[in-house]
């Protein structure tokens, strides 16, 4: 009974591993089956349809990175993978069925890299294919590469040289002052800050608040004088002296006076407002100047009797160009040649050389000329600062020329600088009825004043080419 209760047993297990096998096979040929299915109804590649990321971070931020996919069946995975092999995988964030498929969404989470320019490729998949790869760019900037103290936001921010040190923007963050940056980056050429500046800009933000009530502009244009590119003991208290005057509301109107010489966008400096520094370096008692204020006092006063001008023998009057900044307006540059320039008749000369008028540089240097060579350096000084020469036609405002007004072809006349200013027209006449006059209606009105007996009048312009002829 035994032997046969083995053998029936026996049987049993043969037909359990039997059946075992069968259910196997069975399963694996249903999943192949089923596998080779879904490739069948899976064959389309999913589709990166767009992406979002920054071309650029700074280390320790995190890399925004959004990627939106369809597939038809379902995208499973998203990741980006670098040269060097890494991969890391992006996080599904929301998926919305649709009647053709699947869209959805794929976001990077704390994804953080060190400085460093990268390239990686963004790809999709879902059960079977791939999409075809985005290849995206990255920069990660240092936080503070040049070592300053300045985040590289902050230093784009505020337009600051990202490769260099910037010691005085650094000390106006520390104060939350960022507004006055843009007024004091000048001073960042150095790339260290000495007591004086520091004294300078503390000086400057205690008048602010009155001050830029009063003189909007009063900052952008005292930072621009030439002896202001660098600050010493001596500037901080002269600016202070100017400072004061400044913040007060009864000298409003003169300070505006003076700020609106010349053409405010197209001169380098405000030169009254020069003028004023250097009577401020000599201690004089600057309210002397300014009540009743005459800008013609001022300037006479400060280029003939202060240390800084020294009658112009100074070498602030040595270079062409910077005297050339410094006229930046008819009456300036009036002034100027009354000063130090002796009539001499060229004609002469001038007929051999085969020119109207010298160049204004030869006219500089040898501090003397006719009335026509002095015109035209009047005329170079206000073109250099924003005047155009004209024809004069139809005269229009800020416009410039020589104005030659003659009784005939080969009789010379007199010759003056004829500019437009405040829609009006003006003469600066150098060497006869010497000084600016008009305002007159008209350029024949002009040439009657300047010549009386003239039958013809020529326009010529800062090249000495005669561009306009007018004959009664």
């Amino acid at each position: 009974m035994k032997r046969f209760l083995y053998s029936l047993k026996g049987m049993y297990s043969a037909i359990f591993q039997e059946s075992c096998l069968k259910i196997l096979v069975a399963v694996i040929i249903a999943a192949t089956v089923a596998s080779a299915l879904a490739c069948v109804q899976d064959e389309e590649l999913p589709i990166i349809k767009q992406y979002e990321m920054p071309e650029w971070v700074v280390e320790d931020e995190n890399i925004d990175l959004k990627v939106n996919t369809f597939d038809n069946q379902k995208t499973r995975k998203v990741y980006i993978q670098f040269q060097n092999g890494d991969v890391i995988d992006l996080t599904k964030t929301h998926s919305k069925q649709i009647e053709s498929g699947e869209e959805s969404i794929w976001e990077a989470k704390d994804l953080k890299l060190p400085p460093e320019k990268y390239s990686f490729q963004i790809v999709a998949r879902d059960s079977v294919n791939f999409s075809e790869p985005k290849t995206v760019n990255i920069t990660v900037y240092p936080y503070d590469e040049d070592g300053d103290g300045i985040g590289y936001r902050d230093e784009l921010k505020y337009d600051l040289d990202v490769n260099k040190k910037n010691p005085v923007s650094k000390y106006l963050l520390d104060k939350n002052l960022g507004i006055y940056i843009p007024v004091f980056t000048y001073l960042e050429n150095d790339e260290w800050m000495n007591d004086s500046e520091k004294s300078f800009i503390d000086l400057a933000i205690t008048y602010h608040p009155k001050i830029s009530q009063i003189l909007p502009e009063f900052y952008n244009e005292i930072v621009k004088l030439p002896d202001l590119s660098t600050i010493e003991e001596k500037d901080v208290e002269a600016i202070e002296d100017i400072f004061i005057l400044a913040s007060n509301p009864q000298y409003k109107t003169v300070f505006e006076s003076m700020l609106s010489v010349g053409i405010k966008d197209k001169r380098k400096y405000c030169s009254p407002l020069e003028a004023l520094l250097w009577e401020a370096y000599d201690d004089k008692t600057l309210s002397d100047f300014l009540g009743p204020y005459s800008m013609e006092k001022l300037i006479k006063d400060a280029w003939k009797n202060t240390h800084t001008s020294n009658n112009y023998w100074s070498a602030k009057w040595k270079e062409f160009d910077e005297v050339v900044d410094r006229l930046n307006s008819p009456e300036l540059a009036t002034i100027y040649c009354l000063d130090n320039f002796s009539y001499d008749s060229t004609l002469g000369e001038r007929m051999k050389a085969g020119v109207l008028f010298w160049p204004a540089q030869k006219t500089f240097n040898d501090k003397k000329g006719a009335c026509i060579d002095q015109a035209g350096f009047v005329l170079n000084c206000i073109i250099h600062n924003g005047y155009i020469c004209d024809d004069f036609n139809i005269p229009k405002n800020n416009t410039a020329c020589v104005l030659s007004a003659r009784p005939g072809l080969l009789e010379p006349g007199h010759s003056v600088c004829l500019y437009v200013q405040d829609d009006k027209l003006y003469i600066a006449d150098l060497t006869w009825k010497t000084g600016i006059h008009g305002p007159f209606k008209t350029v024949k009105d002009a040439a009657d004043f300047t010549w009386p007996g003239w039958n013809e009048y020529w326009i010529l312009n800062a090249d000495a080419k005669l561009i306009n002829r007018y004959k009664k």
